[in-house]
């Protein structure tokens, strides 16, 4: 092998690699730190006034009446979908006065 044929061939650099890969690694990070992320804010998701027509009409087939959206009960199932997310468990009971009668009692559900 000659000279001319090692320059355009160099050996290579194991702390340029590690460079290259801290900077796509810094550039992904940065990449997934872009995305919004939505919390409840307590007011209700509105997910029961979206399903509300097509309930009624199984319902009023069946000869029941018509389901109506409770914030009461919306606002029981944020707060208790915040307490599963915040210890990372899902059960109707997350810590102390923090089962189901509680919470009915506490969003005036009766």
């Amino acid at each position: 092998m000659t000279v001319a044929r090692l320059e355009n061939h160099p050996i290579p650099n194991p702390n340029r690699r590690l460079l290259l890969k801290g900077a796509a690694l810094a550039a992904l990070a940065g990449l997934a730190a872009c995305s919004t992320t939505v919390l409840p804010t307590g007011e209700g998701a509105g997910v029961s006034s979206s399903a509300t027509t097509t309930l009624a009409g199984i319902r009023s087939t069946a000869g029941l009446p018509a389901l109506v959206p409770d914030t009461q009960l919306e606002q029981a199932a944020l707060q208790q979908a915040g307490y599963m997310a915040s210890r990372a468990r899902m059960s109707h009971t997350t810590g102390w006065g923090k089962d189901f009668a509680s919470r009915m009692k506490d969003h005036g559900v009766r």
